[in-house]
């Protein structure tokens, strides 16, 4: 038997489930539209293998949209209005007629309806199979090429749920424990450890969010996220629990980033192991311990001056799947490699505040992507949200926004942090916090460090 006889049965297969649905919406107008209505929430017109069949199905739907009955002078009336070759609609309607009778019961019309989805899954899947190969021969980054592929395989494996995802008594019970469980030490939300800011930045860093921590260059930006992310780390270290926190930086360099930390957690600054002011016994058994408790700690770094969000999210996947994931901190996003050559700044920075977005939504996790202010700010005592650069998708897309930058009557190791944009909480509310830019670290105004141990758990 050749290959191309069991894809033959295939095709028949196909074709005889689809002209039966269409048979039966078609039959009897006045039960056409209850029938439509079973197939419509599980079909689309790209399930259809056969280009008749999927034109038909589309003419269905836009009568019934247009609240008219569907029938045959009304369908092909509304086929001639799109110019769809009459000879080939009208051969492929001849043969849906001769499948509206007799009437099939709805167990029987769902079972076609499955059967066109799966033969539908499975031309997808090829195509897929296919623009991969193809893809690779190309030369295309691979990693952009895997990252779409998952995508879509993302996509199949939903369009393969027959009924909605979730029960809404179901879901209501759960966003009821999660409103009771809000204030609970052990919330799912990071905060900071700064009093001032976390009275102002209620919301926090929750999972399925993405927070933009915007400032000019220079600002402090980097260490108030590393301290963010060493904050988690600390604490899944404690807890034992699964999960990093993946750092992807696209300036500074791993081992730099490092130095930094140990600065902070040692307390010990570049300058007394520099040489440039005297020491004072004991540098060395501090460094010592904060080497040892940054290593006990689940935080990642990944450098490269060419990553693009596709990579991101490749990358953030993975670890979701091999370590698990806590936090995804982007340091910076208008720093991102464009995937496409051809687009505007614009669009290319839209195109990766999306992926980000889409990346904490997909994963359930929180995702603090910085972001550079543009010059005009340098002239304002209150940044806003549109001296953000390319900043029409970051303001659509982040649900938190906070803004990092000195107001000029301020000492000069005094940071004002302020919330540009808190989809659950108050906007436009600011906090004061002390920046030892000597030790990359913020701490409160008052001198407390805010949580205790914050830097030694």
């Amino acid at each position: 038997m050749s290959s191309a006889a069991p894809m033959r049965a295939v095709v028949d297969w196909v074709f005889e489930a689809e002209v039966r649905v269409l048979g039966q919406a078609l039959a009897h107008s006045e039960a056409a539209p209850r029938v439509f209505d079973l197939i419509a929430d599980r079909l689309s017109s790209e399930d259809f293998a056969t280009r008749a069949h999927a034109e038909a199905y589309a003419a269905m739907a836009a009568l019934c949209e247009d609240g008219e009955p569907i029938t045959l002078p009304g369908l092909l009336h509304r086929l001639r209005e799109w110019k769809r070759p009459e000879a080939e609609t009208g051969a492929a309607f001849g043969i849906v007629v001769e499948h509206a009778y007799p009437r099939l019961s709805e167990r029987t019309i769902l079972t076609h309806v499955r059967m066109i989805r799966q033969a539908s899954r499975a031309r997808r899947t090829r195509q897929l199979g296919a623009e991969i190969v193809n893809a690779a021969a190309e030369g295309k980054d691979p990693e952009a090429v895997l990252s779409n592929a998952l995508d879509m395989l993302g996509r199949l494996a939903v369009d393969s749920i027959e009924e909605p995802e979730e029960d809404g008594a179901a879901t209501l019970d759960a966003a009821s424990d999660a409103l009771v469980r809000a204030g609970e030490a052990d919330s799912d939300v990071l905060r900071t450890g700064l009093v001032d800011v976390d009275r102002i930045f209620t919301a926090g860093l929750a999972p399925r969010t993405m927070t933009v921590l915007a400032a000019l260059t220079s600002r402090g930006k980097t260490s108030l996220a590393m301290q963010f992310g060493d904050a988690l780390a600390a604490q899944l270290a404690v807890r034992g629990a699964r999960g990093i926190v993946r750092v992807f930086s696209l300036e500074m360099g791993a081992m730099e980033l490092d130095k930094r930390r140990l600065i902070a957690a040692s307390g010990v600054s570049l300058d007394v192991w520099a040489g440039r002011v005297p020491t004072h016994g004991g540098e060395h058994d501090r460094l010592a311990r904060a080497l040892a408790e940054l290593k006990r700690r689940p935080l990642r770094i990944m450098y490269g001056g060419g990553i693009s969000a596709e990579q991101v999210r490749a990358v953030a996947r993975r670890d979701a799947e091999t370590t698990g994931l806590a936090l995804v901190i982007v340091d910076y996003l208008q720093a991102l490699e464009a995937a496409k050559g051809d687009e505007s700044r614009e669009r290319e920075v839209a195109r990766m505040v999306r992926t980000l977005k889409g990346l904490a939504m997909d994963l359930d996790v929180p995702v603090l992507a910085l972001a550079q202010l543009n010059r005009t700010a340098d002239t304002s005592d209150r940044p806003s949200l549109s001296h953000l650069r390319e900043s029409g998708a970051i303001e659509q897309f982040a649900d938190n926004v906070l803004f990092l930058y000195q107001k000029q009557k301020d000492p000069a190791n005094v940071v004002t942090v302020r919330v540009g944009k808190q989809r659950n909480g108050a906007r436009d509310t600011e906090a004061k916090v002390l920046f030892r830019g000597e030790l990359f670290r913020f701490e409160n105004l008052d001198g407390g460090e805010g949580d205790p141990g914050w830097w030694n758990k």
